[in-house]
């Protein structure tokens, strides 16, 4: 949706756009898209240097998760079962203190 230009558009709509200014709009938009176009094509065609990759930053490499992703998978694996659990079935108020604690299902 975000390719599609749907978000702008929705963010464009919340006010008023007085005729002049969507022109002017419209044609910056129309001289970006040819300008980028234009670039993309001569970097194909070897007239210019394409920009220079990104190097992926030090344990994000391929293969290699990073240390983010490792503790978001450790607590969306551990955790989140047993918020589900304690939510469904409901905890004493004793218990409430510790929100993270397993709650076994009831028969």
């Amino acid at each position: 949706m975000q390719r599609e230009g749907v978000f702008r558009e929705m963010k464009r709509r919340r006010f008023y756009e007085k005729p002049s200014e969507k022109t002017t709009r419209e044609k910056a938009e129309v001289l970006r898209r040819v300008g980028k176009l234009a670039r993309k094509q001569a970097q194909r065609d070897g007239l210019i240097a394409a920009p220079p990759k990104k190097e992926p930053r030090p344990g994000t490499a391929v293969g290699q998760p990073s240390a983010l992703s490792l503790t978001t998978y450790f607590v969306t694996t551990m955790f989140f079962p047993a918020m589900l659990a304690s939510a469904a079935w409901g905890c004493d108020k004793s218990e409430s203190s510790n929100p993270f604690k397993f709650v076994e299902a009831h028969d």
